[in-house]
């Protein structure tokens, strides 16, 4: 049962060599560590043949022109052997020397992805935050997966599925979000263990840069939102719990965007949006208070809507008493 760690890199070479010893110190063994080059400029190059000259087990691959890491994530699918797959972004690290046993005690013969817990490192405070992925507040394990994706440093999955689906090398953000969703959508089975699998770290890199772009990071949202309910729709999987999900959804990204950007491109997403959103039932949403104004000020406006939260949430704790 090898497993095959594949890392995508890009001028990396400040925590490139943290993330690959991470790998090679694992209690499990029978592993190999696919690092993909894309196109450095930078000394991580050097590093990784440096490290691939003292373990066997690691094989890098340079790619000659810059192709984005989900292509880096598929090439490095094509370039491997294991029978499981855990892709690792270069400058995470894997939490303890059991994280990769940890993720493959979930698998069984019908699970195709297996998921964990991460840690937060922000390098700044010195405090490492754990964060729990949990079981969510539905019974629908769609809807849970939508409101709180595990992230692609946790993720360890059954060769097998690639045989049908591929990381998007259309995205710059989302993909791991994109990927699980359409497996999830597809009929593939996801387990979660509760362990912590990696380190995430929190700063401005050449791999989480797009991450601080809002207005990309909501456009690419809006777009897998969009085609996600057409899916489920197309193949009557559109319950009505999963119906209220994306009206939410579609309100709260066309206020963000409209609140945030100027660019026109955006405004139309927006617009686009707002078409889609049943605003009775909208107003009527049992979401917390937090993101029902959100909502709300997309429909009536902020003055408005803090006034009829402020009404709603005193009828609420009246009820509730």
């Amino acid at each position: 049962m090898s497993v095959s760690l594949i890392i995508p890199s890009f001028n990396n070479s400040r925590y490139i060599t943290d993330c690959v010893r991470s790998c090679l110190v694992q209690s499990y063994r029978d592993i190999e560590v696919v690092v993909v080059d894309d196109a450095s400029t930078d000394s991580s190059w050097d590093l990784l043949l440096s490290m691939a000259k003292e373990d066997g087990r690691i094989q890098v691959h340079r790619l000659q022109e810059n192709r984005g890491s989900n292509y880096c994530r598929n090439y490095g699918i094509d370039h491997s052997a294991g029978r499981h797959l855990l892709f690792l972004d270069s400058d995470d690290y894997l939490y303890s020397d059991r994280s990769v046993q940890a993720l493959l005690s979930g698998f069984d013969g019908l699970i195709g992805v297996v998921h964990g817990d991460r840690c937060n490192d922000d390098g700044r405070s010195g405090v490492k935050k754990i964060v729990r992925q949990g079981s969510g507040d539905s019974r629908d394990m769609l809807i849970r997966y939508l409101k709180k994706p595990p992230i692609t440093s946790t993720l360890m999955f059954d060769r097998r599925v690639f045989a049908t689906y591929r990381w998007d090398e259309k995205l710059l953000v989302n993909q791991e979000y994109s990927l699980l969703i359409d497996m999830l959508i597809g009929g593939v089975a996801i387990a979660h263990v509760p362990e912590v699998i990696s380190v995430i770290r929190l700063h401005d890199s050449p791999i989480r840069k797009s991450n601080l772009n809002r207005d990309l990071y909501l456009c690419s949202r809006a777009e897998l939102h969009q085609r996600f309910e057409r899916l489920l729709r197309a193949m009557n999987g559109l319950t009505a719990e999963r119906a209220d999900y994306f009206n939410l959804e579609f309100a709260k990204m066309s206020y963000l965007l409209r609140r945030f950007s100027n660019r026109p491109a955006d405004l139309e997403v927006a617009r686009q949006l707002w078409k889609k959103v049943d605003r009775i039932k909208l107003l009527w949403s049992r979401e917390i208070w937090g993101e029902y104004w959100l909502a709300a000020a997309a429909c009536i406006g902020p003055a408005a809507a803090a006034s009829l939260i402020r009404t709603l949430s005193i009828r609420k704790i009246r009820y509730e008493n």
